[in-house]
């Protein structure tokens, strides 16, 4: 045991750090002024170099300006990234899936909480039946019965249709704990849920409830 400990140690004491210890290919130091630190000391070493060494003036003007040069280019990035974000497709449209035309009007998704909020309100306040497939983008699952469900909107007029992404209305959907999820709703009270795919088991539900 002692032997495997010393070997251990041994081993431990001849590996590469630093630089050399990542195992890349990298380019040669032509300039000598590349350096990694190998240990706690070492670093501490090189960071009392740095406080007591003097950088020549104009130096630390190309550093500050490098510096904001960085900081305008990360902030153009956020920017350019909220800008995707906010023109991103959600809903059906968001899931890149060739789904059926919505013949009857009776079809919609939800592209956020308050969407959401607004379309609960007025499934309470209506008489008019309807199921809410709560899915995901991820979900393979929903992806599969996802066609099947728009296809039977218009197989069932008399009945609305929404699809809600637990990920594009997180807030109103925390009680969701599987995807698909569907729920029916009858005279603005939810009268049954289904879980999971299956297009025959769907259709018998939402003829149950047109």
């Amino acid at each position: 045991m002692e032997s495997a400990v010393a070997s251990s140690n041994g081993k431990e004491e001849s590996r590469k750090r630093g630089l050399e210890g990542t195992g890349l290919s990298l380019p040669i130091d032509k300039h000598g002024n590349l350096r990694s630190a190998s240990s706690d000391d070492d670093f501490r070493d090189i960071l009392q170099r740095i406080k007591t060494s003097k950088t020549p003036a104009n130096k630390s003007r190309e550093i500050e300006q490098a510096a904001a040069q960085t900081q305008k280019a990360m902030e153009s990035a956020v920017a350019s990234s909220n800008g995707k974000e906010e023109s991103r497709k959600r809903g059906l449209e968001g899931t890149g899936l060739s789904l059926p035309i919505d013949k009857h009007g009776n079809l919609r998704s939800v592209s956020s909480d308050d969407d959401f909020r607004d379309i609960l309100q007025r499934i309470k306040t209506s008489k008019n039946p309807t199921v809410i497939n709560y899915g995901a983008s991820w979900c393979r699952i929903c992806s599969q019965i996802l066609p099947a469900f728009c296809r039977l909107s218009n197989e069932f007029p008399k009945l609305s249709f929404v699809y809600a992404d637990i990920d594009e209305c997180p807030e109103t959907t925390q009680h969701i704990r599987y995807t698909p999820t569907f729920q029916f709703y009858r005279d603005g009270e939810r009268v049954d849920e289904m879980y999971g795919a299956g297009e025959e088991r769907l259709h018998d539900r939402l003829w149950l409830h047109s």
